[in-house]
């Protein structure tokens, strides 16, 4: 069984790139894929990812606010947050929203 991952993420090519290299994997398969955050608070839930890869900072929500409003409808899924800076303050508030890890963006 594959793991299913969603990923949040409005920089398009950096979207697509990370797409590609996860459907490269055996075992991992993107089912959706969302360009900004409010499409992705109102249609994740119907998808029910394993995993959700998710900008910390998306131009119109903050990632960790789409966790603190999708974590009771979504209990299973596993939210980790990229950022490009590697010293962003908001660095320090995904495991206060329950995101399990955080990767750090290389265009």
């Amino acid at each position: 069984m594959s793991i299913s991952i969603a990923i949040v993420e409005d920089e398009k090519n950096y979207n697509n790139a990370l797409k590609k290299v996860i459907d490269y994997q055996n075992d991992m398969k993107v089912i959706a894929q969302f360009f900004d955050g409010n499409t992705a608070l109102k249609k994740l839930p119907d998808f029910s990812p394993n995993v959700v890869m998710m900008d910390i900072q998306l131009q119109d929500i903050l990632g960790i606010d789409i966790i603190e409003k999708l974590k009771k409808e979504m209990p299973t899924t596993q939210f980790i947050l990229g950022t490009s800076f590697e010293n962003d303050e908001l660095i320090l508030n995904p495991l206060k929203a329950d995101a399990k890890r955080y990767y750090i963006e290389r265009l």
